[in-house]
């Protein structure tokens, strides 16, 4: 895809040399045989068919590579991400196309462990996310560093332009996460001057238009307390230009079509938009098995709170009953465990709490996820109070402090206890 036009770049702008360079060297280099430029020309037509054949192969093979690579990684199989992009390391250390794809590998898989963390409540996952977050950036400088030189060599060079704005992207994410705002501001600008430059050179190579949509879903929501940032970048940002950049790329992208779709479901999600919102969370949930019902997750968090508290308390009730009737994989038994969990949370919320104390129960049965056990019955003791049962309560405490595996859960545990005794 990006090779192959450089074989006509080089005839272009070298082919004169070559002919003159042939013509002077002739005599000497060929037994005083003169070699006249028509000569020179049906030389380079036997030639050229094979060099493009070998592009073209080349380019097939790379594409294919770093498909399956975006594909990998968006489906949480990290370690199989990884072995392509460490293969073509072992052999080509520098090469900037497969140094961004191994640190956004590490990137994507930190923001996995950090959900983990939060859904399970576990230190180990986010001591695990902040060292996968700092290797990713260690990488990304350093690549961000190989690209800057590539293109200091050739300002014009499209692959070098693309994957450096890129890396300057996920760069300028690290730093938000780490809340360095006008750090992150002043690296993501980088990024978008090489993906506006690509713009000017390539206006048809939509992943480029990535940039913009991403920007522009930020800029148009941004709290004021951040509006100097916006200012840094000379910019600002609405929800149409985002919906359309990003639209561009979700439909008709490369490598940026599924980080694309993504942020389009949430700006859908935002708008409350909750029908295109869906569309979306289900193509990506076909592409992506493994992760399909995080995506749901994602649709009903941003449907909650009181006033759409009907809305998604039915959303919640479908996908459970879906979710009976299916296989689904190991990734999904958490997202699945969620729906129980917060179904239960909302009848609690609406004091219903013997359909709560059923959903619970309902939970713990399946035995889908064991840390959810323990949470579980940390909520129980909460219903069964509300109801008067203490000795119901005092049981699901017990075992908690027994069994469960989380301090956390076993430290709240024994302060529930001292509270029921206290009364």
């Amino acid at each position: 895809m990006f090779q192959f036009p450089q074989v006509f770049y080089y005839l272009k702008y070298y082919g004169n040399e070559i002919f003159s360079r042939f013509e002077e060297s002739t005599y000497k280099n060929m037994g005083g045989v003169q070699m006249y430029r028509h000569q020179i020309i049906i030389l380079l037509s036997l030639l050229i068919p094979s060099i493009l054949y070998s592009q073209k192969q080349s380019t097939k093979n790379f594409e294919n590579e770093t498909q399956e690579v975006i594909r990998l990684t968006f489906n949480s199989q990290f370690d199989e991400a990884f072995k392509i992009a460490d293969e073509h390391l072992s052999t080509e250390p520098q090469a900037l196309t497969w140094k961004y794809f191994h640190a956004m590998i590490l990137f994507r898989q930190a923001e996995y462990q950090t959900y983990l963390a939060g859904s399970y409540g576990r230190e180990e996952y986010k001591t695990q996310a902040k060292k996968l977050f700092n290797r990713s950036y260690d990488e990304l400088i350093e690549s961000a560093r190989i690209g800057e030189k590539l293109i200091e060599k050739n300002p014009r060079d499209t692959v070098s332009l693309f994957f450096t704005g890129a890396i300057y992207g996920y760069i300028g994410m690290y730093l938000t996460i780490d809340g360095e705002m006008f750090k992150a501001a002043s690296e993501g600008k980088k990024g978008m001057n090489y993906h506006e430059k690509l713009i000017e050179m390539c206006p048809k190579w939509n992943d480029v238009y990535y940039s913009e949509g991403v920007f522009n879903f930020y800029a148009s929501n941004v709290p004021w307390w951040l509006k100097p940032i916006l200012w840094i970048l000379g910019k600002s940002g609405t929800e149409s230009r985002a919906e359309e950049n990003l639209k561009k790329v979700a439909d008709n992208g490369n490598y940026a079509k599924y980080a694309a779709m993504e942020f389009l479901m949430q700006l859908y999600l935002r708008q409350e938009k909750y029908d295109q919102a869906i569309k979306l969370c289900d193509r990506l949930g076909k592409e992506f098995p493994n992760n399909r019902f995080k995506y749901k997750r994602i649709i009903s968090w941003s449907i909650s709170g009181d006033d759409n508290r009907n809305k998604q308390m039915e959303f919640l009730r479908n996908e459970i009953e879906h979710a009976k009737k299916e296989q689904f994989s190991e990734f999904n038994k958490l997202e699945v465990a969620w729906f129980y969990l917060d179904l239960a949370n909302n009848y609690s919320a609406m004091d219903d709490h013997v359909k709560s104390i059923a959903v619970y129960n309902e939970l713990i049965d399946s035995k889908l996820v064991p840390g959810t056990e323990s949470w579980s019955r940390l909520r129980l003791a909460d219903e069964y109070s509300k109801l008067g049962k203490r000795k119901e309560a005092i049981d699901n405490i017990n075992w908690v402090i027994k069994n469960s595996s989380s301090d956390v859960h076993k430290k709240m545990a024994k302060e529930k206890l001292a509270e029921l005794n206290a009364k």
